[in-house]
C-alpha cells in the first residue's frame, strides 16, 4: 500500500520550502514508486504462486512427504478488479502530485479526485481532497468527498469537522451543528471540537446551546491554559454578540481567566492572549502582569511593549507608557506608530519642538497617516509657526478627505498670522463638515474660537458677541468666554454693569490671568473708575513683564492720561509702539506731546 500521509508530508514540505525541479528524472521515480507500491501490496490471487498439483491434496508436504496442515491465517490477497482499482488509484494520486510540482493546482485536484473516487476508503486521501477545495471556497465539491468518508464506520472525528466548515461555507447551519457534534462525539476527550462547536451554535443565535457545550468542554480534565485561552475567546464571543447575557456569564468567565492564570504558563502567545482577555474584563493589574510576563519570555515581541503602552495611556501613566513606546521603536526602528505616540507624550509635556521631530519621522516612515499630519501641525502651532502649520495642513487637505479637525486648525493658524478673515473662511468650513458628520464638535469652545476671529473684523463684532452667547448657553460657566464678552462690551461700551460681573466672575477661576486683569481694568475705566481700573491694569503689565503685551501697555496709559499723569502715559505708549505700529496710539502720543 502507497503510504499516503508519508508523501502528503512530503509534498507539503516541498511546498513550504519551495518547488526543487519536477523533470524527466523525477517524474518517473514518483510515479514508479506509487505503483511499484500499488503492485506489490495488491497481488491478485492469479498472480500469486501456483496452487498445489491437481493429485495432490490442499495443503503443503515437507520433505518426508507428508502432507503439512493446511494454514490457518486468512486469505488477504486481492481479486483482480480490486488490484486494477487501486492501481488507478495510485497512479491518479501519483500523477496528481506530478502536476501539483507544476502548480498546476485543477489538474492536481482533477487527478485526486480519480485517485478517492478509485479508492474512497481511503481516509488520508478524502482529507486532503476536501482541505484543497475548501481552501478554494468549493465546499460544494468537498461535500460528496467527505459524506463518502463519514459513511465508513471508522471515519474519524477530522472527517466531521471539516464536514461542518464544509457545511458552513455553505450555509447549511444545522447540517454544520449536527456534524460538529458527531466530530465531538466520536473524539470527546479533545476539548477544541467543543470550542468549534460553541463558536458555531453562537454565531447561530443559539446562545443557551453554545454555553452548554463550552462548559461541556471547560469539565474535560487536565486542560493546559492555551486551550482554556481558547473556551475564553469563545465565551467574549458569544457575549459580545448577546451583550445581554454578559452579566449572567460574568461569573463564568471570571472563573475561567483565574483557572487559566493558575496554569503559569510559559508560552508567550498565550499569556498576551490572557492578557487582552483580563483587559477586556477590566482587570488592569492582572492584564498588566500578563503583558509583562509575554515580553519576559519573548523581550523583542512588539505586541506586549504596544498594549502595554496603550494600557499606560489609558491610565495616564505617561511614564510607563514612553518606557515601553522607546521600547516599541527600538525593536522596531521602521514602525511609524511608537513614534507618532511619543510625540503625543511630548505634547502632553509641551516639548513641542521634540514632538515635531516625532511626528514628522513618523511620517517619513508612512505619509498616509492623518493624525500624525495634524498633530504635526498642533506642535508647529504650538511652536508659533503659523506658516509652516498652515503647510502641513494644506498637504493634509491634498491626500485625504476633508476633514474637520484639518479646518479647524487651519482656522487657529490663520488667526495667529492675523488673517481673521481667512480663519473665519476655514471655521465656518470646518463648522459644515461637522454639522454633517458629528455636530456635538460644534460646542462652546467651537463658538468661543469663531467669536475670536470675528471680534477683530469690523463688520463682525456682532457675529462674535452671538458666538460668544451661544457658547455660554451650552457652558455658562466657561470663563474665557466671560471674559471675551464682557471685554466686547466694554470696548463697544454697553451692558457695562453686566460685563463687569462677567469679567470678574471669570477672574474667580483664574485670579493672575493677566488679560481677565486687563479687561476687568478696562470696564473698570469705562465706569470710570479710573484708581480700581489702574490697579488691575497695573497687575496685569507686571504679570507680562516678561514678554509685554503692546494693548495692555496702551490701556494703562490711556488711564494714565484720564488721571493726568502724562509722562508716565507717553512713557508707555512708546513701549507700545515699539511693540506693534498702531496709528492710533501714534495719533494719542503726539496729541500728548508738550502736557
Amino acid at each position: 500500500m502507497v503510504d499516503f500521509p508519508g508523501l502528503l508530508n512530503f509534498l507539503r514540505s516541498r511546498d513550504r520550502g519551495g518547488r526543487a525541479g519536477f523533470d524527466a528524472v523525477t517524474r518517473p521515480i514518483v510515479l514508479g514508486l506509487a505503483l511499484a507500491a500499488a503492485g506489490c501490496q495488491t497481488t491478485s490471487t492469479k498472480l500469486s504462486r501456483p496452487g498445489p498439483p491437481a493429485h495432490r491434496k490442499p495443503g503443503n508436504s515437507d520433505n518426508s512427504g507428508r502432507i503439512a496442515p493446511q494454514s490457518t491465517r486468512p486469505d488477504t490477497r486481492l481479486g483482480e478488479e480490486a488490484v486494477e482499482r487501486l492501481s488507478l488509484s495510485h497512479a491518479a494520486f501519483a500523477e496528481g502530485l506530478v502536476r501539483q510540482m507544476k502548480d498546476d493546482s485543477a489538474g492536481m485536484l482533477a487527478f485526486w479526485d480519480q485517485a478517492h473516487a478509485a479508492d474512497p476508503d481511503r481516509e488520508e486521501l478524502a482529507l486532503e481532497v476536501a482541505r484543497r477545495r475548501l481552501s478554494l471556497k468549493e465546499a460544494q465539491l468537498a461535500v460528496p468527498v467527505l459524506e463518502r468518508a463519514a459513511a465508513r464506520p471508522g471515519a474519524s472525528a477530522e472527517v466531521f469537522s471539516l464536514l461542518g466548515l464544509a457545511r458552513l461555507q455553505l450555509d447549511q447551519g444545522d447540517l454544520a451543528v449536527a456534524a460538529y457534534r458527531r466530530a465531538a462525539a466520536k473524539q470527546p476527550e479533545n476539548p477544541g471540537n467543543y470550542v468549534i462547536l460553541g463558536r458555531v451554535l453562537t454565531d447561530q443565535g443559539r446562545d443557551e446551546e453554545a454555553l452548554a457545550v463550552l462548559d461541556q468542554g471547560m469539565a474535560r480534565p487536565s486542560l493546559d491554559a492555551g486551550i482554556i485561552v481558547q473556551f475564553l475567546e469563545a465565551l467574549q464571543s458569544l457575549r459580545r454578540r448577546a451583550p445581554a447575557r454578559v452579566e449572567a456569564t460574568e461569573a463564568r468567565f471570571t472563573a475561567w481567566l483565574d483557572q487559566a492564570a493558575a496554569l503559569d504558563t510559559l508560552d508567550p502567545t498565550v499569556l498576551l492572549r490572557l492578557a487582552e482577555l483580563n483587559k477586556s474584563a477590566g482587570r488592569s493589574a492582572e492584564s498588566e502582569r500578563l503583558f509583562k510576563a509575554s515580553k519576559a519570555r519573548a523581550p523583542r515581541n512588539p505586541f506586549a511593549s504596544a498594549r502595554l503602552a496603550e494600557l499606560y495611556l489609558r491610565e495616564g501613566k505617561l511614564g510607563e507608557a514612553r518606557e515601553q513606546l522607546e521600547s516599541l521603536q527600538r525593536d522596531e526602528p521602521t514602525n511609524p506608530v511608537p513614534l507618532y505616540y511619543l510625540g503625543l507624550l511630548a505634547m502632553e509635556r509641551r516639548e513641542f519642538a521634540r514632538a515635531e521631530e516625532l511626528f514628522s519621522r513618523s511620517l517619513a516612515m508612512d505619509p498616509e497617516q492623518e493624525s500624525a499630519r495634524q498633530d504635526l501641525a498642533a506642535a508647529q502651532l504650538s511652536l508659533k509657526q503659523p506658516e509652516r502649520a498652515l503647510a502641513t495642513l494644506a498637504e493634509a487637505r491634498s491626500k485625504f478627505p476633508p476633514s474637520f479637525r484639518t479646518e479647524y486648525l487651519s482656522a487657529l493658524a490663520a488667526s495667529r498670522r492675523k488673517d481673521h478673515p481667512l480663519a473665519v473662511d476655514y471655521f465656518l468650513t470646518a463648522e459644515r463638515i461637522a454639522t454633517t458628520n458629528k455636530p456635538s464638535l460644534i460646542d462652546a469652545r467651537f463658538h468661543f474660537q469663531v467669536g475670536l476671529a470675528c471680534s477683530e473684523i469690523a463688520d463682525r463684532r456682532a457675529e462674535a458677541e452671538a458666538r460668544w452667547q451661544k457658547a455660554l448657553a451650552l457652558e455658562p460657566s466657561l470663563d474665557e468666554v466671560q471674559n471675551a464678552l464682557g471685554y466686547l462690551w466694554a470696548e463697544d461700551g454697553k451692558n457695562l454693569p453686566e460685563a463687569r460681573r462677567m469679567i470678574e466672575s471669570a477672574l474667580k477661576a483664574e485670579p493672575k490671568n493677566p488679560a481677565y486683569l486687563d479687561s476687568l481694568g478696562w470696564v473698570l475705566f469705562k465706569l470710570g473708575d479710573n484708581t480700581g481700573a489702574l490697579k488691575a491694569l497695573s497687575e496685569a503689565v507686571e504679570l507680562m513683564a516678561s514678554e509685554p503685551d503692546a494693548t495692555l501697555l496702551d490701556h494703562k496709559a490711556d488711564v494714565l492720561a484720564a488721571l493726568r499723569r502724562w509722562a508716565e502715559a507717553r512713557d508707555l505708549w512708546e513701549q507700545s509702539l515699539k511693540l506693534t505700529a498702531n496709528p492710533a496710539v501714534q495719533k494719542k502720543l503726539d496729541d500728548a506731546q508738550g502736557k
